[in-house]
């Protein structure tokens, strides 16, 4: 069909005087010549040879047309969804061989997929297909593609039966958390194959997922990683929407990590309940020392968890609450000094104070934080961070945390 194809279009090129005169066209097969050399036919009427062959599994025919074709994509979704339909597992694994050779030709272990170039939601089933008898990968990454539920199943399945892949990357992929735990669910089944699912490798000490856009989702693979990394030390997740689910899922890996010691989540939407299961992690942790909690929606109900959790902590030594919600609750009778005075603060005054604040002051007389930084600084700031030192060294009370309250002071 492809040469019929060839000869009319010869033929309608011939007559509108398209062929210089010179050109020896004197028969059909030089006429199939050279329409072929023709780009734009060669691509309409390449694209069907592929597509044949595929559908009849021709390898050897395949791989000399798409040797032929002037295209330089790398990911033909028409062809691998055509060998995919037809069921020709062969053709999948010899298209996925191809592709790791186009993109990584010094490397035939790792195949880069990131970056909203290649994989979408319906052409995982076909690329699950390829990964499920390859025995050459170990490093995939599907960073920034939209791989969503379904799709995140047939990738746990061919995790299932594939037996090389080592790592992971699912950055910022689209993924639900039902996906996601998927995805867990199937690494956790094989500990002595699969470290990573959220690019995490052994040889990394400090991550930066900040603004990505992460949901909790994504907390449950960065999870999944910290808990079986031991070099990450530092945790940046600053500005995502993690909330109190994607809390609760890295609050669980740090009762098992035991690396990290610093912990950025600033502006993730974090409300009291996230608190509490970071208050619970902080109990049994002792690895932590700087965690940043600010610009959340942490209340005081928040922070008298955290505050309890610091009782039987001795290792966090900075704390930032900064710009948390200041929903306020009844004091619990301890006394404090207005900020910019020296007589006990009255009721108004400790509700406008900030939680940081009303923390330190709460919790002072039990250990918890003995040091604050105030907005206004200078003498009377030193003054007061002497004054309640001094107080903390008669009590006999532990070394002083560096806290951070809303409304001003220290970031730390």
């Amino acid at each position: 069909r492809a040469v019929c194809r060839a000869f009319r279009a010869a033929a309608r090129a011939r007559a509108e005087e398209r062929i210089p005169p010179a050109s020896p066209v004197r028969s059909r097969s030089s006429v199939a010549v050279w329409a072929w050399a023709q780009p734009a036919f060669r691509v309409a009427a390449g694209r069907r040879t592929v597509l044949a062959c595929a559908k009849r599994r021709h390898l050897d025919l395949l791989e000399r047309v798409l040797a032929q074709r002037n295209d330089d994509k790398a990911f033909d979704r028409r062809l691998w969804k055509t060998a995919g339909d037809a069921g020709h597992v062969h053709v999948l694994q010899w298209l996925l061989d191809r592709l790791v050779a186009k993109i990584s030709p010094e490397d035939a272990t790792r195949l880069d997929l990131s970056d909203y170039r290649y994989i979408g939601n319906e052409d995982m089933p076909h690329l699950a297909s390829a990964l499920r008898a390859n025995t050459k990968l170990t490093i995939l990454d599907l960073s920034h593609n939209e791989i969503g539920a379904v799709s995140a199943q047939h990738l746990a399945n061919a995790l299932t039966a594939n037996a090389t892949l080592t790592s992971l990357n699912m950055l910022n992929s689209w993924l639900t958390e039902e996906g996601a735990r998927a995805l867990v669910a199937v690494a956790e089944s094989k500990p002595n194959q699969v470290k990573f699912l959220y690019g995490i490798d052994e040889d990394t000490t400090s991550v930066d997922f900040s603004e990505r856009g992460l949901g909790p989702a994504d907390a449950v693979l960065i999870a999944f990683d910290l808990r079986v990394n031991a070099t990450v030390t530092k945790l940046d997740c600053n500005d995502n929407n993690f909330g109190d689910e994607g809390a609760h899922h890295i609050a669980e890996a740090l009762k098992v990590n035991a690396t990290v010691t610093e912990l950025h989540l600033y502006l993730n939407e974090i409300e009291d309940v996230g608190a509490q299961h970071i208050a619970k992690a902080l109990a049994t942790n002792t690895t932590v020392t700087e965690l940043n909690l600010s610009e959340n929606e942490i209340s005081d109900v928040g922070a008298q968890h955290i505050a309890e959790a610091l009782k039987f902590n001795t290792t966090v030594t900075q704390l930032n609450l900064v710009g948390n919600n200041e929903e306020i609750t009844k004091d619990s009778g301890t006394s404090s000094r207005r900020p910019g005075g020296t007589g006990p603060a009255s009721s108004s005054d400790r509700a406008a104070a900030p939680i940081g604040t009303r923390l330190a002051t709460r919790f002072r007389l039990r250990g918890v934080v003995h040091t604050l930084r105030h907005p206004g600084g200078g003498g009377a700031a030193t003054e007061r961070r002497g004054t309640e030192k001094q107080g903390a060294t008669r009590a006999g009370l532990a070394a002083p945390a560096r806290l951070s309250g809303v409304g001003g002071g220290s970031c730390g």
